[in-house]
């Protein structure tokens, strides 16, 4: 039996159609297609999801972000798993105009749109965390909807295998003044960041 959330996926309508600033009524955990009689369109139409670590806690957690080229009304986003397309992990700090979902009987495991106004959306980054580190390797999608006809599905980032990175030990720290340390702290982490991204993140589509 297929599950199913409810949505926030639409917000832009011409003067003859009922607007959904706040969702489609219904659609498929599967799908991710708002139920509004509109096929997707081909392709990613230039938006894309991207993943970086963050160190700056106990936990890794991830900065996921959704952009494209051009604007957008609103989106619906996920972390999956690759055994079994399994909606995972948990999400936090919440850019303006957007609010999380609860899927499959899990809370806030899902982020869309809450465009009352219908503003245009070009960048919005969220915080995501895995529940636990057996749930890699993770991939993320998303639909987005540019405006009410024109809707692009299975938007993916790259397929995180581990999901609960360390921070690299700096050995040279320890020979730095405190200010010293601080600034080279923040280099090794911006170091640390592409490094990890490029030794976790395997090619796009593996797994989906």
């Amino acid at each position: 039996m297929r599950t199913v959330c409810s949505l926030l996926l639409v917000s832009a309508l011409s003067a003859t159609v009922a607007a959904y600033p706040n969702g489609a009524p219904r659609a498929t955990r599967d799908s991710m297609h708002p139920v509004h009689g509109h096929k997707p369109q081909t392709g990613t139409g230039g938006y894309a999801v991207f993943a970086e670590p963050d160190f700056t806690g106990a936990r890794t957690k991830w900065k996921i972000t959704l952009n494209g080229t051009s604007a957008f009304h609103g989106f619906l986003l996920e972390a999956r798993s690759t055994r079994g397309g399994k909606i995972v992990g948990t999400w936090s700090h919440l850019p303006p105009r957007t609010k999380p979902l609860d899927c499959d009987g899990h809370r806030e495991n899902a982020v869309t749109h809450y465009n009352h106004k219908r503003k245009d959306l070009n960048d919005v980054t969220f915080t995501w965390t895995a529940s636990s580190c057996k749930e890699a390797p993770v991939f993320f999608k998303a639909t987005v909807v540019k405006h009410y006809t024109k809707i692009y599905e299975g938007i993916t980032s790259d397929v995180l295998n581990d999901v609960c990175l360390h921070p690299p030990k700096c050995k040279a720290c320890g020979d730095e003044t405190k200010a010293g340390r601080k600034k080279l702290l923040g280099r090794a982490r911006a170091r640390c960041r592409v490094g990890m991204r490029a030794n976790t993140l395997s090619s796009r589509g593996n797994g989906k």
